[in-house]
């Protein structure tokens, strides 16, 4: 265990039945890989300071995926309110959610560490995240922060949805302003969205260039009080072909991006929430339809791509 991680006990609950061994991330949250000493079951725990803004993110995210099951979906193992830990030498009242462990990281981590992927991979993944959104949606919860590292790859590295504690059911009111910049649809940079599911959809788009690129199509930049949208941005909404030219210029390669890949993310990258493509419209566009790895046949080119890429 950890000599800066220890658990105490309480009247609600205790960690005490499971040995720490890592921290996996401390962005937002803590978290710390797990290992139940009862059962053997690896787990991640997420821990939410009970105070402020994150007992109410602590509370939609338990709600939100009580809702949801979908082999793409982590699955919540456990969740406890009001605890104590000393978390990093400092003593603190927190929540936490234990999950399955998703032992090979998260797709940001993948993508830095071993480039673009291979447009067969990209698309069986994408499918694997399409279909996970679309079961969220008919539950009723829309993600609204669908980004390359809220998507784990489990031992057989297929996708894990992940981080729901900024999820929302999709019948709340609009006005919102939440998200990760360079993935949030425009809308909800703005805090004036009112469709939930087509802003996940704007997401899924973003995510989709860069599997293909292994760069982003466009970022926000710091300028003055805020963030603004960089000039590709621009040049996506103003020439949109010069946008897919210079992203293409990049790659050496006039022809990188396919005309049936051009058309689908340019559907769902509208900046009109109303125009953008549903989820519907884009498992039936050309390019989603195109081939597919069966489970062995990824099985192989998942570990040749890393495997070539480490050499």
């Amino acid at each position: 265990m950890s000599s800066s991680t220890s658990f105490t006990q309480t009247k609600n609950h205790s960690l005490e039945n499971y040995n720490i061994t890592d921290k996996l991330s401390s962005s937002k949250y803590s978290v710390y890989k797990g290992v139940n000493t009862q059962n053997s079951q690896e787990v991640a725990i997420k821990f939410f300071d009970f105070k402020g803004f994150t007992d109410k993110n602590y509370s939609n995210e338990v709600a939100n995926l009580k809702k949801l099951n979908h082999p793409n979906i982590i699955k919540m193992i456990e969740n406890v309110e009001e605890t104590s830990a000393v978390l990093d030498r400092e003593q603190k009242e927190v929540s936490y959610i234990s999950f399955e462990y998703a032992s090979h990281g998260d797709l940001f981590e993948v993508i830095s560490q071993y480039g673009r992927m291979s447009e067969i991979i990209c698309r069986t993944l994408f499918r694997q995240l399409v279909e996970a959104v679309e079961h969220m949606h008919s539950q009723g919860v829309a993600h609204l922060d669908l980004k390359l590292e809220n998507l784990l790859f489990d031992k057989d590295c297929n996708l894990k949805v992940t981080d729901f504690d900024l999820s929302q059911s999709i019948d709340s009111t609009g006005l919102i302003a939440r998200g990760t910049p360079g993935y949030r649809a425009p809308e909800v940079k703005k805090g004036v969205c009112y469709n939930f599911q087509v802003a996940d959809v704007y997401s899924l788009a973003t995510i989709l260039f860069i599997m293909i690129t292994g760069t982003p199509a466009y970022a926000e930049v710091n300028k003055g009080l805020g963030l603004e949208f960089d000039a590709f941005y621009r040049l996506l909404r103003k020439n949109n072909q010069r946008f897919w030219e210079i992203h293409a210029s990049y790659k050496n390669d006039p022809d990188f991006y396919s005309e049936d890949l051009i058309d689908l993310i340019n559907g769902m990258l509208m900046e009109e929430p109303r125009q953008r493509l549903t989820l519907e419209e884009i498992k039936n566009s050309k390019w989603y339809q195109g081939p597919v790895l069966d489970k062995e046949e990824y099985k192989i080119q998942i570990n040749e791509y890393i495997q070539n890429k480490s050499q």
